[in-house]
């Protein structure tokens, strides 16, 4: 998951297929955890450290968040959504 696909380093828009790809990835060993407070949309750690949440965007649909990279080496605010 890196960025790109647009004007901000931090988001990418992906297809609707490679949206779900990638979801299924992210989810594969990871587990429910308590996420901020004013996180709208469940978080998930996966084993690696990686918290990462999917929420519902107005403006740009369903959006996985990484909230904390953990050892991932992706960083902390990145975005993924799909048009």
């Amino acid at each position: 998951m890196q960025p790109g696909g647009g004007s901000d380093p931090k988001i990418r828009t992906v297809t609707d297929a490679e949206f779900r790809r990638l979801q299924d990835e992210l989810m594969r060993d990871a587990r429910p955890v308590k996420g901020p407070s004013d996180y709208k949309g469940p978080v998930y750690e996966r084993p690696d450290g990686l918290r990462f949440g999917v929420r519902r965007s107005i403006d740009y649909g369903e959006t996985i968040d990484v909230i904390e990279s953990g050892n991932s080496g992706i960083k902390n605010g990145f975005k993924v959504h799909w048009r």
